[in-house]
């Protein structure tokens, strides 16, 4: 069983304290943007699969038929402690099936928000989740988290590493706030595990104004979130997303970097305007919407540029 770092520990005093300088996340009244929806779906430029000229370094297809390989030798290696409920990703060039493998009994009822963290089944990614379950996710030190106008959950890709899975099992079992799903835990999988969490929103708790996407490595303060919504900086009543803008950001096409994406995915020199994929909020509005519109545009697997 993982053990759990104590409280007194230098190791743990140490990560919490450059979890907290690293990746301060705040909503200050000058950094808070909005992207209000429906956009123009020709934006996103709907793509035939055919390839041109220019996809000589396209290896997307080979990615995909790669992931398609890690995940039928995941599935013959699963333990049967897990569920297997399964829905599809759709998009204009491909389908992408996933299972819940594991769900938290939760109720969504009156709650006003839920926070989505996206984290990994690695020994680090465990430390990371006990770090924000002391810190902003503990009834402790959040009012939001105590009288439940938040549920604050964490969302895992599947791993071929039995005893990381078998750990993230006793961890779901034990805190009860957990998502696991099919998709191999992967960078590049990041955006199918953003589309999973808008999934989860809409099939468990589509009567919550805002879903609230995080990284492991943000910190979160969801009591000042709701103190500005009462100044009238958010509005559950729109379609929109809220978070760190960028406008006209370069496409990457260097396939040796992470954030490569093939003309074959996107024509365009530079991207639409979207919300930065560390911490961004969704209404309940909007995520319909980004689900219904993500299905006349191709998969882009950056996590970055979706939304």
């Amino acid at each position: 069983m993982h053990k759990v770092w104590p409280h007194h520990s230098k190791k743990f005093l140490a990560f919490v304290i450059f979890f907290l300088l690293v990746h301060l996340i705040c909503f200050r009244d000058d950094s808070i943007y909005r992207i209000k929806f429906p956009i123009q779906i020709n934006q996103f430029s709907t793509i035939s699969p055919m390839k041109t000229a220019k996809d000589k370094n396209d290896n997307s297809t080979i990615s995909i038929i790669q992931e398609e390989e890690e995940t039928a030798k995941l599935e013959e290696q699963e333990p049967k402690l897990w569920i297997n409920h399964t829905f599809s990703l759709k998009f204009n060039d491909t389908t992408v099936p996933v299972e819940w493998r594991y769900l938290p009994e939760i109720n969504c009822a009156g709650r006003r928000a839920v926070a989505i963290v996206s984290s990994d089944p690695s020994d680090k990614g465990r430390l990371a989740r006990d770090a924000i379950r002391d810190t902003w996710m503990s009834s402790t030190y959040s009012g939001t988290v105590k009288n439940n106008t938040i549920l604050a959950l964490f969302i895992i890709g599947w791993s071929a590493n039995e005893t990381n899975m078998m750990d993230v099992h006793k961890e779901a079992e034990q805190f009860g706030d957990v998502i696991v799903i099919s998709q191999p835990d992967s960078y590049r999988n990041l955006v199918i595990k953003v589309f999973s969490a808008m999934k989860y929103h809409q099939s468990f708790c589509k009567n919550v104004d805002y879903l609230f996407k995080v990284d492991h490595d943000v910190v979160f303060f969801p009591d000042h979130f709701f103190n500005l919504e009462r100044e009238g900086y958010f509005h559950s009543t729109e379609a929109a997303s809220y978070g760190n803008t960028w406008k006209k950001a370069v496409v990457e096409r260097d396939p040796k970097n992470r954030w490569y994406t093939s003309y074959t995915q996107y024509p365009k020199d530079f991207y639409p305007t979207f919300t930065s994929g560390p911490a961004y909020i969704l209404t309940k509005k909007a995520i319909p919407k980004l689900l219904g519109a993500a299905q006349y545009r191709n998969l882009v697997m950056v996590r970055k540029i979706n939304f």
